[in-house]
């Protein structure tokens, strides 16, 4: 009988290949031809029923372009694993990996203002410690102001990125409230990152 493979809480190594695979457009057969391992292989990490070597990680991660710790959960002590907000962080623990790639084709970003309003509320919703209803919006959010950052142009372009800086530093204040440092500490880095593009 297979077991999940992730940490209490955490996002697993298989959905994190299955979340850059969305991104670089790849099935999992085309994945496991570029990495050279087997499908079958490859199926079961993913699907939780196997766990990873590390060789199989360094071979999926040069496949995927990655290195192979963009691949490794983040380990959690006890304390942190029974606050009911770490299940739902996965995804914004995804969408603060993929900052530096190509925006998704399929991802059509809301004009500025809707943007700016969604950003005001996720703010609102943290100022205010409601995390749980800020977690549930904040990575759709995140891709989509990630989209609106490179695909807009002049001024509205640099407002984008401001946007986006703040919606970082939304997970970041989610990150420190309920322990997760690593998470923060990357959400703050995305954070400078995005004020940096901000200002090219």
């Amino acid at each position: 009988m297979g077991t999940s493979m992730a940490p209490p809480g955490g996002i697993s190594i298989g959905q994190r290949i299955a979340a850059y695979e969305d991104v670089r457009g790849l099935s999992h057969r085309q994945l496991a031809d570029r990495a050279h391992v087997s499908y079958s292989l490859l199926t079961k990490v993913v699907s939780g029923h196997k766990p990873a070597t590390p060789e199989f990680v360094a071979a999926v991660a040069r496949a995927l372009g990655v290195e192979p710790g963009d691949l490794q959960p983040p380990s959690y002590s006890d304390g942190m694993a029974d606050d009911p907000l770490v299940p739902l962080m996965g995804p914004i623990r995804t969408t603060l990996d993929l900052y530096d790639l190509p925006p998704q084709e399929v991802v059509r970003p809301r004009a500025l203002p809707a943007l700016r309003a969604a950003v005001r509320q996720v703010n609102a919703l943290a100022q205010a410690a409601k995390y749980k209803p800020m977690v549930a919006m904040l990575p759709g959010l995140l891709v989509e102001l990630h989209t609106a950052a490179h695909e807009f142009t002049g001024e509205q372009q640099r407002q984008a990125w401001g946007l986006l800086a703040e919606a970082y530093r939304c997970g970041h204040s989610v990150g420190i409230a309920i322990g997760l440092n690593d998470l923060s500490a990357t959400a703050l880095a995305r954070m400078d990152d995005a004020v940096g593009d901000l200002h090219w």
